[in-house]
């Protein structure tokens, strides 16, 4: 357990170090828009120079967040504009980083506009992706399937079908 705390802690320093010593990134800004609550903030950050988090927290947006290391997911985003860099993730699925979602407060701006939604969920569009509306199936999890279950089909999700 601590072994693996440590690794990763020093890939984060290594992709801080990285980062830091890229003279095309030094001094570079970045305009950064968070969409939260349906509502949008702007606000222009130092690229590099702090997490996602903190520069929206610093500029005081509302963010949501719990533990600040990569661990909970409370302050996961979609990137739907720009790159980030993330030095940590402990909550993430690989499934949820392919479709753009980064934790905020592991994330570092590494474009010159970033457009962050915090509003998305990443169980709407697997739902999507993986089962039409409508077509419930004996293997369709519960947690994932809340209220998408055709009357008609046979099953619902949370109760067995065989009865």
């Amino acid at each position: 357990l601590f072994s693996a705390a440590t690794v990763d802690n020093a890939a984060a320093a290594a992709r801080r170090q990285a980062r830091a010593s890229d003279s095309s990134a030094v001094g570079a800004h970045c305009e950064v828009s968070f969409i939260i609550d349906g509502h949008h903030h702007q606000i222009m950050m130092q690229r590099d120079s702090q997490s996602l988090l903190d520069a929206g927290l610093a500029h005081g947006i509302d963010i949501r967040y719990a533990c600040k290391g990569g661990i909970c997911a409370t302050c996961r985003c979609k990137v739907v504009e720009g790159r980030v860099d993330m030095d940590a993730n402990h909550a993430l699925e690989d499934y949820e980083i392919a479709r753009g979602f980064v934790l905020s407060c592991q994330a570092f701006a590494a474009s010159d506009r970033l457009v962050l939604d915090f509003d998305q969920d990443s169980r709407e569009e697997y739902r999507a992706e993986h089962r039409p509306a409508n077509t419930c199936t004996s293997h369709c999890p519960a947690y994932l399937c809340p209220g998408y279950c055709d009357p008609g089909a046979g099953y619902h999700a949370g109760r067995d079908s065989s009865r």
